[in-house]
């Protein structure tokens, strides 16, 4: 099925609205989900990261996680987001994903790749099968927030409220054959190194980034690092040594050393030794 007869054909299932850059939204309960179409070649599935939950504006109204990146890059889009911070854990979008896939969606591209943050990052692993994605980008995700994490798991208590049980989404099944799953992560990071741990799958790519907490991508946008590690994954390859090398220029920026500050857990030895190493007057960016 050619991909205008699959976009037809959910759009006979699913409320749309046609946008103006020529691309189409489906809606569902809790969700909706925007489709830019820029060739067959490569198609990138996106998932926005978690909101503040004083944020009441309805998924319709917010912005895709990466879109002007993507269609900048000229890659086809599939954007899927969020009323509130459900860690894609509803049947609607669920559903929405097996729909596609039936249809011949998914098969209609050449290479899939998954993308997300946080929640986002959450949402790209546990898609990321159902899709037949070729590669998986997910920064400092969350894999399990059910009962069985809550003696040591303490944040977004509002995901409780969700099934964290059912096989579909268990992530380790999710990526099994997924030939580049990459999670990037903070191991210093208490709670998001925990929740890498879970992830067991031996062909992951796990890449570390100490001390800067959970806001990964806004220290690899202050680096230019976003689309490097994007091309990476797209590609099929990730040059480690590079990454690493590349992830060392992370002392130059001001919210490094605030995040250094932040870990010296008052001790003042080591708050001297921050400041003296990582002059403030010297470093760049916001904080």
């Amino acid at each position: 099925m050619s991909i205008f007869s699959a976009v037809k054909e959910l759009s006979k299932r699913y409320e749309t609205n046609a946008l103006g850059n020529g691309g189409v939204e489906f809606m569902m309960d809790g969700y909706s989900v925007e489709f830019h179409d820029r060739g067959l070649e490569r198609l990138t599935v996106t998932f926005i990261a978690r909101m503040p939950e004083k944020w009441k504006k309805p998924a319709t109204a917010r912005k895709g996680w990466g879109y002007e990146f993507l269609q900048k890059k000229g890659t086809s889009a599939l954007h899927v987001k969020s009323d509130r911070n459900t860690w894609y854990r509803l049947p609607s979008i669920r559903n929405f994903f097996e729909d596609a896939n039936s249809v011949g969606f998914f098969s209609a591209f050449e290479h899939t790749m998954t993308y997300g943050t946080s929640m986002g990052g959450y949402g790209a692993l546990a898609f990321a099968g159902i899709v037949g994605a070729n590669a998986c980008l997910s920064y400092n995700p969350q894999i399990n927030l059910g009962q069985s994490v809550r003696s040591w798991e303490t944040r977004f208590s509002s995901a409780m409220q969700y099934s964290w049980d059912d096989p579909t989404f268990n992530l380790n099944d999710q990526i099994r054959d997924v030939k580049l799953p990459v999670v990037v992560y903070d191991p210093y990071y208490k709670l998001d190194r925990k929740q890498v741990e879970l992830l067991s799958g031996g062909h992951v790519i796990k890449l570390r980034v100490p001390f800067v907490g959970h806001h990964m991508p806004d220290h690899f946008r202050a680096l230019g690092l976003l689309n490097w590690m994007y091309s990476e994954c797209e590609s099929g390859e990730v040059d480690k040594h590079e990454f690493y090398r590349r992830v060392r220029e992370r002392r130059h920026l001001l919210r490094y050393r605030n995040v250094m500050l932040s870990a010296a857990n008052g001790n003042i030895h080591r708050y001297n030794r921050i400041n003296r190493l990582l002059p403030q007057e010297k470093l760049l960016g916001d904080p």
